[in-house]
């Protein structure tokens, strides 16, 4: 209830296209206060109704125009590179893809969000969606939430799939339905955790420099720390009279 999904039109340019999701955000919020309503992009505004995701589709061209993830009768090495670099790189990203306390609300078996590094074809329960479609061939990235940062999800995501390509990274086998096993990496579900995989991370260095990766750990560190001391009133309900 209240939730909707809107797909920007596309754009052969990353930045340009987060410029877009960015403006998106400010016009729906000033269409809202003129009206004395509030909208919001919090990943999980309400505990018992479905996440608000930030879903990325993307596909690359060359010099001549050629979208090189069109394989001769499917998706090319190129892509599968791409998305085994993403797959690699997935669990140290979440801290991007999922920047906000809120964030890790979304992030729950049943709530139609990735749990797993996985990839499948055609299949919204993987992390990464192949669509093969003849020259609109792409990948769909489905695991930040609307509460992300277009410009930094747009560098983790590209900086993986360069790094597959680059490396020859193998993604493995696809997913059926949402048949994941033990060789599927569990993302990081807890905010800590995923800051700290973030901050020690190699591919994240590399793809901000220290400086920034300094700076983004510390922010958001302090913010964890106010949210850590704050008793919620569940809390209160549950435990003031029993513990």
């Amino acid at each position: 209830p209240g939730q909707y999904e809107i797909n920007l039109n596309h754009v052969a340019d990353g930045l340009k296209a987060a410029d877009h999701a960015v403006l998106l955000k400010r016009i729906v919020k000033g269409v809202a206060r003129r009206h004395d309503l509030d909208a919001t992009f919090m990943a999980k505004p309400y505990g018992i109704q479905a996440g608000s995701g930030m879903h990325v589709h993307f596909s690359l061209l060359d010099a001549t125009g050629r979208n090189v993830f069109v394989g001769e009768g499917g998706p090319s090495p190129a892509l599968m590179h791409s998305v085994g670099g993403m797959l690699a790189h997935m669990a140290d990203s979440i801290a991007v893809f999922a920047p906000h306390a809120n964030s890790y609300r979304r992030l729950r078996p049943s709530e139609h969000a990735p749990t797993f590094a996985s990839w499948g074809h055609d299949n919204r329960s993987a992390a990464v969606r192949v669509i093969s479609a003849g020259a609109a061939t792409r990948i769909e990235h489905r695991v930040a939430g609307a509460d992300s940062n277009p410009y930094l999800v747009l560098a983790m995501i590209l900086g993986a799939a360069l790094d597959g390509m680059a490396q020859g990274t193998d993604p493995g086998a696809p997913i059926a339905g949402d048949s994941h096993t033990p060789a599927h990496d569990p993302l990081p579900t807890n905010w800590d955790y995923a800051l700290r995989r973030f901050s020690e991370s190699d591919f994240a260095q590399g793809n901000f420099g220290m400086d920034y990766l300094s700076l983004y750990t510390a922010c958001k560190e302090q913010e964890l720390a106010e949210f850590s001391i704050r008793v919620t009133d569940v809390e209160y309900d549950a435990y003031i009279r029993t513990a």
